[in-house]
């Protein structure tokens, strides 16, 4: 009896395994999908303009990243292991659910001065939907990238094609504002999270829709750094789509 109960438990046991990690996955899209209208919300309730998604501190100093006071998330994630950030945000108000900011397949804990905790938000907003760099400016961004930044839902061209929001791996997971930059093909800024579906990223479009993508080379890791190297031809595959869903000088007026 007891060998038969090993045996069916052999079998169940990783197929329970994929159903969790698929309801995960479901979870995980459903907060996005929520987001992404709350961001839609926004933009309805001010006349067009998109929520900010600025940042201040200093380049290339990690620590000091933090996203600023009027952004859709406050503060950063490396510092601060609490959900303050997320509700002195300016999405919050459009919100109302802590839990949608985060991917339930995260289980990660991360060391916030002796205490372990999971990452407050663990998603993050494309930096060219209103995204800035030390001032509250949505095309404070280094030239000649600036003008691509998208700082009213009325310039979005693409807007099947263009993410807005994306799973974020945890290590990296600073500030609110996700960064890549067009033509760039050697690093990543930051790395795209891997947990969902056996390595993929749930990704919110700005149409609204939500797609799960399964990354190439999901075995990337962050170097530390701001400049991850790419491993390898999967990973440059992986970079080279995510850079095609961010604006680009080739769009449509």
């Amino acid at each position: 009896m007891i060998a038969v109960i090993a045996i069916l438990a052999s079998l169940l046991l990783p197929a329970l395994g994929r159903a969790k990690g698929a309801a995960q996955a479901v979870h995980c899209a459903n907060n996005l999908r929520q987001l992404q209208l709350a961001w839609q919300m926004y933009a309805d309730d001010h006349n067009g303009s998109l929520v900010p998604n600025y940042e201040t501190g200093t380049a290339g100093v990690v620590p000091s990243l933090r996203s600023t006071s009027n952004s859709w998330v406050v503060g950063a994630a490396f510092a601060c292991a609490t959900t303050a950030g997320i509700r002195q945000g300016a999405l919050w108000n459009y919100t109302r659910n802590e839990g949608i900011y985060r991917c339930p397949a995260d289980k990660s804990v991360w060391d916030y001065g002796g205490q372990f905790a999971l990452r407050p938000y663990n998603v993050a907003l494309s930096m060219w939907m209103n995204g800035g760099w030390n001032g509250a400016n949505g095309k404070a961004v280094a030239p000649p990238y600036g003008s691509l930044v998208i700082v009213n839902a009325s310039e979005i061209r693409r807007a099947a094609t263009l993410f807005a929001f994306m799973d974020e791996d945890a290590e990296t997971m600073c500030t609110g504002a996700f960064w890549e930059y067009p033509g760039q093909t050697d690093f990543w800024w930051m790395i795209p999270g891997a947990r969902d579906r056996g390595g993929g990223a749930n990704v919110a479009f700005a149409d609204g829709h939500v797609d799960p993508h399964k990354w190439r080379f999901p075995s990337r890791r962050w170097s530390k750094e701001w400049g991850t190297p790419i491993q390898n031809e999967l990973d440059r595959a992986d970079l080279a789509w995510v850079i095609s869903k961010v604006p680009s000088d080739r769009d449509p007026p």
